[in-house]
């Protein structure tokens, strides 16, 4: 299976890479390699239905117990999520991009502007 390409060149904040466009990449990767909603395996801790075991490309760096969801973790610790599993199937994380990215934009600050630069 090939996995999608990365959204924006890796931890390029000028093309978008934030907590949770990072969070959401990062679900999409685990939900096709069959974690989460509909897959086959689970992040939390085993029930009474289901067993949670650390998958192979997991980061030795983070706490498996304690990585229970993307949108719960910090932006480096799934940043290791990303790199432990292009490593694990043979990605380029340099190459293995979407170069349009989301190119954030500043907004002009009220505080910055004038009333008569409105009118």
């Amino acid at each position: 299976m090939t996995l999608p390409p990365l959204f924006a060149p890796f931890k390029d904040e000028k093309k978008g890479w934030t907590k949770s466009n990072v969070a959401e990449q990062v679900t999409l990767y685990i939900n096709l390699l069959g974690y989460g909603v509909g897959g086959d395996e689970t992040f939390v801790a085993s029930t009474k239905h289901e067993d949670s075991s650390k998958p192979e490309w997991f980061p030795d760096s983070i706490s498996y117990e304690s990585y229970t969801h993307p949108s719960k973790a910090k932006i480096t610790e799934n940043e290791d999520v990303i790199e432990s599993i292009f490593k694990h199937h043979g990605l380029d994380i340099k190459t293995h991009v979407v170069e349009a990215g989301i190119e954030t934009k500043k907004r002009k600050s009220l505080a910055n502007s004038s009333i008569l630069e409105d009118r």
